[in-house]
């Protein structure tokens, strides 16, 4: 009985010095498990900044043409206009004298001949009302 005591004992004890090694494999593994993975997370992490610095390069880059192409477009547009508008700015200094040298022909005229301004008309309606109206007043009494 004491032999089998002994022998349970040191089964006991074998068992322990086992338990305790397989501990300490599975506690290396762990930690070499989670070396890797934080190694691996951390090399994913700086994969995806350069993976978002790149983007926001080409971002960069591509805004940088859709500028250098809307201002060249603006650019033509404006060099068009004013090539362009030169002739019909031309045209419109041309009509511009022509109406107002009839403007001033007009009043000259007027002038020489002697035509009434509307002021001048609607004073005469306005002097030939009153006239009349007295007139018929002064016929009246008669």
């Amino acid at each position: 009985a004491a032999a089998i005591a002994a022998a349970n004992a040191r089964d006991a004890a074998d068992q322990e010095k086992k338990d305790a090694a397989a501990q300490k494999v599975q506690n290396f593994m762990r930690q070499s498990h989670a070396k890797g993975t934080v190694r691996r997370l951390s090399l994913d992490r700086e994969a995806q900044r350069e993976f978002e610095r790149k983007q926001e390069e080409k971002q960069e880059d591509c805004s940088v043409i859709v500028q250098q192409f809307s201002r060249a477009y603006l650019a033509n547009l404006r060099t068009k206009y004013k090539q362009m508008s030169v002739p019909v700015r031309k045209l419109q200094a041309a009509a511009r004298g022509l109406v107002s040298c009839r403007v001033v022909r007009a009043k000259a005229i007027q002038w020489i001949l002697g035509e009434p301004t509307r002021k001048q008309v609607a004073a005469a309606v306005t002097i030939q009302c009153a006239y009349r109206s007295y007139n018929a007043r002064f016929e009246r009494e008669w």
